[in-house]
């Protein structure tokens, strides 16, 4: 999950005050809580500058404002772990803002066209988004006050790469979920399996189409959560989108054929990849139809149901 801390603040009309509120006007309170939440946990982070907010609660610790963008299947932030351990760590008071993603990728546009931006969001933001507005905070000269931040990126030089842009200003810190091997900053996500399932059938992780077919034929025919009924549903995917391609989308499976989606970028979003130095749409590839043809075969076998591309997330 990536997490953007953006500090909101008034975006000044002279581009030299902007330019300086970037580095000057930072929001100590906001860049302490993102320090902190950082040092819990390698997330993905950025910052921006604008002036301070003089909130305060009853015992006039600071005031920190965090959008959390989550699926509908996530807890409430007030169930979360990390809101203890967060507003012990910055020693402030937090106030969240949880909005569903299906409803983010409609407000979020008119919230940066506002400047009505949160403290901190987690997964919100994008390397256009950093690039179009002036209210991210550079993080370069605050990875002193985040030694696990600066430790990752010391490991993961890619990850560095990835939050900063061509002139070293780090806008965000990605996410350190999943493996370190540097595949994730390509496909944006990852694919996931029932591993208690795979467990309880003496399976292995499959690693090639014909695997995972082997293993969903297995879920589907041999009882894995053991209630002695055939009610098991091998595999889910997203319904194909209406805008592009997006986060753990259906085509995730193209990078099995050697195609990098890159889906979370906005090229991506379009079907645009790069291969041996060439640009090509993998909309028009034979890697694509091999993508639709095993899913065909999925659903005809009955390990996918036959509406998987069409329904909805709930």
């Amino acid at each position: 999950m990536n997490v953007t801390a953006t500090v909101g603040g008034n975006v000044l009309g002279d581009q030299e005050e902007k330019e300086k509120s970037m580095k000057i006007k930072k929001s100590t309170k906001a860049l302490a809580a993102a320090a902190s939440l950082a040092m819990m946990a390698t997330v993905g982070l950025s910052a921006c500058g604008g002036s301070d907010s003089s909130e305060t609660d009853a015992n006039g610790k600071p005031v920190i404002r965090i959008a959390l963008i989550k699926r509908s299947t996530q807890i409430e932030a007030k169930e979360m772990k990390l809101q203890k351990d967060l507003e012990a760590a910055c020693d402030c008071t937090i106030k969240w803002d949880e909005i569903l993603d299906t409803q983010w990728s409609q407000q979020s546009s008119t919230v940066l066209a506002s400047g009505d931006v949160a403290d901190i969001t987690i997964w919100g933001y994008n390397s256009d988004n950093f690039a179009q507005y002036d209210y991210w905070e550079d993080l370069s000269d605050d990875l002193d006050q985040m030694p696990n931040v600066k430790a990752y990126f010391k490991a993961v030089p890619n990850a560095e790469k990835f939050g900063s842009d061509i002139d070293g200003h780090v806008w965000q810190v990605p996410s350190d979920y999943g493996n370190a091997s540097g595949a994730k900053w390509s496909s944006g996500q990852n694919l996931m399996i029932n591993k208690s399932w795979l467990e309880k059938l003496g399976l292995d992780v499959p690693k090639t189409w014909d695997d995972l077919t082997k293993v969903l034929t297995a879920f589907k025919n041999d009882d894995p959560n053991g209630n002695g009924e055939a009610d098991e549903i091998p595999m889910l995917i997203n319904q194909l989108g209406t805008a592009g391609f997006n986060w753990w989308d259906p085509f995730l499976l193209l990078n099995g054929t050697g195609l990098n989606t890159q889906v979370i970028s906005t090229a991506g979003s379009k079907g645009i990849y790069v291969k041996d130095g060439k640009i090509g749409n993998f909309m028009i590839t034979d890697n694509f139809r091999q993508v639709i043809e095993y899913y065909h075969s999925l659903i005809e076998k009955g390990l996918m149901p036959k509406d998987i591309l069409t329904r909805d997330g709930s």
